[in-house]
């Protein structure tokens, strides 16, 4: 099924499309936020709320461009709010005794992280919405 008979079918009652949509596009959206807050847990919190305000607002979503497209914009804002919310909390220092978290998509000790610099500098010429179609296309 295709993004737009998902959204069609959860607005008439079927859960299971929300599923679907969320499965199909969680990996891309955590590596979005990913790029865009710095850190794993921000990532994930900003992950987990691009789903609940999709659950919330879904209904908004017009179908003049493409669900990905929209989806993109708000995992985009959702970050935002999250960088501004960190802004406002206290920066505590790190803890010294715990190991560094490994990226939850890394293999066999491969830093996923260890791409992301070349990766923003060749994307950085891109405007806004290309690179936002190529992150969430091959992120």
């Amino acid at each position: 099924m295709t993004d737009d008979e998902l959204v069609s079918g959860f607005l008439g009652g079927d859960r299971s499309a929300f599923t679907h949509l969320m499965e199909r596009h969680e990996d891309r959206v955590y590596a979005l936020a990913y790029r865009l807050t710095g850190n794993r847990q921000d990532a994930l919190d900003a992950t987990q709320e691009v789903f609940l305000q999709l659950l919330r607002k879904l209904d908004r979503y017009d179908q003049k461009s493409a669900f990905s497209t929209w989806l993109y914009r708000v995992a985009t804002n959702v970050c935002y709010d999250v960088l501004r919310r960190r802004r406002r909390q206290p920066v505590l220092a790190p803890d010294r005794d715990l190991p560094p978290i490994p990226h939850p998509r890394a293999a066999d000790g491969f830093d996923a992280a260890e791409l992301s610099t070349p990766l923003a500098q060749a994307l950085a010429p891109l405007s806004e919405d290309f690179r936002g179609v190529v992150e969430l296309h091959d992120g």
